[in-house]
């Protein structure tokens, strides 16, 4: 039998019609991953007593326009006093987190700041 060129094939209506999509992959240079070694990011420029407050030395939410080193040595005398009071110097970057810690029982921030609070009563 000859064939057909111009013939046109039978459609099947039944038979499930499958889509192929192609994503393109773009290939990343070897640059572009970040050091293995990469250093701590640079500390926020600010950071935030969450401690309770103690009469005539520091009040609760006090800000320090300067980083937690700098907060921590410009206080040096009070930490002496009361050494609770450097962990709840909190840096800018994570007080966010830090204040709802403080405020919720069974956890670090939260123990720091009721031993503290006991101390000053």
């Amino acid at each position: 039998m000859a064939s057909n060129k111009n013939a046109i094939p039978a459609v099947v209506e039944d038979a499930p019609v499958e889509e192929t999509v192609e994503t393109a992959e773009k290939p990343t240079p070897a640059n572009d991953k970040a050091p293995k070694n990469d250093p701590k990011p640079a500390e926020c420029g600010f950071c935030v007593y969450l401690g309770p407050s103690i009469r005539a030395e520091i009040q609760n939410a006090t800000i320090f326009n300067s980083g937690k080193k700098k907060a921590v040595k410009d206080n040096k005398e009070l930490i002496a006093k009361y050494p609770l009071v450097e962990a709840l110097i909190i840096s800018g970057d994570e007080i966010v987190a830090a204040r709802s810690k403080v405020a919720t029982p069974g956890n670090v921030l939260y123990e720091q700041y009721m031993r503290l609070a006991g101390q000053l009563n």
